[in-house]
């Protein structure tokens, strides 16, 4: 019995890093349908996070602060933790009736598209941003009926309230 154990050991130490990769690249395969989404979702990140630091040094006369750049990375790390968990709910429970990670996908550019605009408006003032950002807001009124700039009522108070 010893003589099998120690074998084992030996073998998983000398395959350690062939059982590594072979996990990595079958999780990478599980979710390789979601790449289009993560790249448009990164995209979306990054020009958020650009505006938004140039903003507030120029605008809001804020210092850099590295807390709120790692909140930002922790939020896009919390987005695509979600959408992969979408993902493998509909893939698993064989859900067709919606995608729900293009979904959340979907969700979550709009509104940094949204902030990156309000940003770009903030910082140059350009009538596009503008537009861009009362667009989003728009077509998310039309089809939650929640107003972003209002976001602290929630839409059964105001229901209730009529």
């Amino acid at each position: 019995m010893p003589h099998r154990l120690v074998t084992l050991i030996n073998w998983s130490f000398d395959y350690y890093w062939n059982i590594v990769s072979g996990l990595f690249f079958a999780f990478m395969a599980y979710f390789a349908d979601l790449k289009g989404a993560f790249h448009v979702m990164f995209a979306a990140f990054m020009l958020d996070l650009f505006l938004g630091i140039i903003t507030a040094k120029t605008v809001r006369k804020e210092r850099f602060s590295m807390k709120k750049f790692f909140i930002a990375i922790e939020r896009m790390l919390i987005a695509y933790a979600l959408v992969m968990l979408l993902f493998a709910m509909d893939k698993e429970m064989h859900q067709d009736t919606v995608n729900l990670a293009d979904s959340a996908a979907w969700l979550v550019t709009g509104f940094l598209v949204y902030g990156a605009a309000d940003n770009g408006f903030k910082l140059t003032g350009g009538v596009l941003f503008l537009s861009i950002k009362s667009f989003i807001k728009n077509k998310f009124k039309d089809n939650t009926g929640i107003d972003i700039d209002n976001s602290e009522e929630s839409p059964t108070t105001k229901q209730t309230e009529q």
